[in-house]
């Protein structure tokens, strides 16, 4: 189930506008390599607007060599069994995730072939300073067709005017 209706109020103050906003990241990683962070501060949100997140879209890509996508059919689907990724909260009380946890069971499931989206329930809001330090895996092993994963994840949603 996915949000249906979005708050009209965030801490007490009126929403009066709401501007589209992503937060996008990319992280090769390769073949058999587990805890690979991505760059520092890729998911810290430094705006003075909060930003009010709605889904966490992921693609995983294959790569072979010289870093060049393989394409297949089932290739999509394949990989999101195979990267897992962890959230931990900065600034945040409480982590995204508890553990690494595989694209696959993040997604909603009818979206897994057409790449990854992980709609919230309830919208998660990040104020100044506030983010995520994301941690991907890749469960591929080496000597197999791909040489490594290429991970993308962009947390999309709006930035909240208030008054």
């Amino acid at each position: 189930m996915l949000i249906t209706v979005l708050p009209t109020h965030f801490d007490g103050r009126l929403i009066v506008e709401r501007i589209p906003y992503t937060m996008p990241g990319e992280l090769v990683i390769p073949a058999a390599s587990f805890n690979r962070p991505f760059a520092e501060g890729t998911f810290l949100h430094s705006l003075d607007l909060v930003f009010e997140v709605i889904s966490l879209n992921f693609q995983a890509s294959c790569l072979g060599d010289g870093n060049v996508p393989i394409v297949t059919p089932s290739a999509v689907t394949d990989t999101m069994r195979q990267v897992r990724i962890r959230a931990k909260g900065l600034g945040k009380t409480r982590d995204l995730t508890k553990a690494s946890q595989l694209l696959s069971s993040l997604a909603d499931p009818d979206r897994l072939a057409d790449n990854g989206r992980w709609g919230m329930v309830q919208p998660y809001y990040l104020k100044n300073g506030q983010g995520w330090a994301i941690d991907g895996d890749n469960t591929i092993v080496s000597g197999s067709a791909a040489n490594g994963v290429n991970l993308a994840i962009s947390a999309k949603g709006s930035l909240l005017v208030l008054v």
